[in-house]
């Protein structure tokens, strides 16, 4: 990295780091032969997606994480230091989704905007079938629908005026990448006047 370690916050280092992980991982062990190839990385884009760095600069309001210049020029790099070509893929989504003003996402397309989940396709009978085992225990539930362009900040709110004693914040995992699940989920922690349970399963 070109800007110490010590200048960044905790946020900025684990997510640089994670970006790290993916270059190691999945980017140096392929990097010549696809070169050599001609070959463009479906695969490796593909787990861009699921880390949510196509999103890394774009405001929470849009979908994206609303990360810092900083984090998104640290992670290319890393990224760079793979394979210059993936990197390219990244800046030119980056010039681009910059150019575009995008339509503001309900709550259940911000957590997952590739799937479009609409309001109305939500399994609503398996939420109300959690909610009867919970009431079935003696703990109260209630049964909300939020449309907001930060579900995060409005589950805090909620939770804040209901008094409530433990939140449970588990999204569906294979509709959210694992990026937005960890900044989601360390919003919760930091935010929440209450016991926090984050679902390892969504």
């Amino acid at each position: 990295m070109s800007v110490a370690a010590e200048h960044l916050s905790e946020e900025q280092r684990e997510v640089v780091a994670l970006v790290r992980q993916f270059t190691e991982e999945q980017i140096i062990p392929v990097a010549s032969q696809l070169e050599h190839d001609d070959e463009f990385p479906d695969e490796i884009v593909e787990g861009l997606k699921e880390l949510g760095i196509f999103g890394f600069t774009i405001p929470e309001s849009y979908g994206g994480l609303g990360l810092d210049l900083t984090t998104y020029a640290l992670s290319v790099s890393e990224l760079a230091r793979g394979w210059m070509s993936v990197s390219g893929i990244i800046n030119t989504h980056f010039i681009v989704a910059n150019m575009i003003m995008l339509p503001a996402y309900p709550m259940t397309l911000i957590l997952a905007p590739q799937y479009a989940t609409l309001p109305h396709e939500e399994d609503l009978d398996a939420v109300r079938a959690t909610a009867d085992r919970a009431a079935a225990l003696g703990i109260k539930t209630e049964l909300l629908r939020i449309s907001t362009q930060h579900p995060v900040r409005a589950l805090l709110e909620l939770a804040s005026e209901r008094d409530a004693g433990l939140l449970v914040f588990g999204p569906d995992v294979r509709r959210t990448n694992r990026v937005r699940f960890w900044a989601a989920a360390r919003k919760v922690r930091r935010g929440a006047n209450c016991l926090v349970w984050i679902a390892p399963d969504g």
